[in-house]
């Protein structure tokens, strides 16, 4: 009797941590392949270009599912509350996680080297290959957060076994043109997936693609008006320095026509207020608060 319940702990666990491990595989083949056939300058560039893509939507990412998950586990028996919170708080992250990507290739002449060095030149165009992935990735809690709460990681396992084997599959697809050919390979392969994913991983459950959907498509064509408007200035700077001052300028037109364009969508604003109503409650300190006061303010749960 004591041991009650035991059995399903432990393959929750085991799934759990079947599938960090073949994601650190998936993330890692990549860079062992360039050194091996490239030597180590060319993986590099290529890591370092990585890591400086991936470092906002990580440093973002991690301290929010922290609070959400716990959240979400309670609410996984109140489908219509579970399915608020889970569109409002990915709406949070793209909100936060696609101007972030791309600004930073917008300004990726002047990001690398200015936070790298001069030297670091060769990593711009890896950096900028590896960006749809990172965009795609800035938003992987659309999965995570319901596999984790809804107590599905035999699913999350299977997936990324096989995400795994396509992954590293584009790999040797790509590598005959070197870390770049790598960089795109990651990038398609990221991008043919996501939508098979996030099937896979609603199957069975109370969502719907659609609530991804109604949570980031604002987000999306705001982004997008806010790089078309960008594009220009960053292109009409040049890739000469000084990179710190061309930076931020490109970071301040990006941020205003971002906020543009909120306002020009249909119930833009509106949905702006819910969104900084969400973060009051995507805080460390609402973790332990009990699921009804993790709802937006002024939000009914039906």
């Amino acid at each position: 009797a004591r041991a009650e319940g035991l059995g399903t702990m432990i393959r929750f666990g085991a799934f759990l941590s079947g599938t960090s491990l073949f994601g650190t595989l998936a993330r890692n083949v990549d860079r062992i392949l360039i050194g091996r056939f490239f030597g180590p300058m060319v993986a590099g560039y290529y890591f370092n270009a990585y890591r400086l893509l991936l470092m906002p939507v990580s440093q973002l990412n991690a301290p929010l599912s922290s609070v959400a998950l716990p959240t979400l586990s309670r609410l996984q028996d109140d489908p219509e509350r579970f399915r608020l919170f889970y569109r409002r708080g990915v709406e949070v992250v793209a909100a936060v996680s696609f101007p972030a990507v791309l600004t930073c290739l917008l300004g990726a002449d002047h990001l690398v080297p200015a936070l790298l060095g001069s030297q670091w030149h060769e990593a711009i165009p890896i950096f900028k290959a590896l960006a749809p992935a990172a965009l795609l990735a800035s938003v992987n809690v659309v999965t995570s957060w319901v596999y984790i709460p809804l107590g599905r990681t035999d699913r999350q396992f299977r997936w990324h076994v096989f995400r795994s084997c396509c992954v590293m599959i584009g790999y040797v697809i790509g590598l005959p043109w070197g870390a770049l050919g790598l960089a795109i390979s990651f990038s398609v392969t990221a991008c043919v997936l996501r939508v098979p994913a996030i099937l896979y991983c609603f199957r069975g459950t109370f969502l719907r693609l659609g609530d991804v959907v109604d949570a980031t498509w604002r987000v999306g064509a705001a982004s997008v008006f806010a790089a078309a408007a960008a594009r220009p200035v960053a292109m009409r700077l040049g890739p000469e320095a000084p990179h710190i001052p061309k930076l931020l300028f490109i970071g301040a037109v990006f941020a205003v026509a971002y906020g543009l364009g909120w306002c020009l969508l249909p119930g833009g604003v509106g949905r702006l207020r819910a969104m900084l109503a969400m973060a009051r409650h995507l805080r460390p300190s609402r973790a332990m608060e009990t699921p009804e006061a993790s709802a937006p303010d002024g939000e009914s749960p039906s």
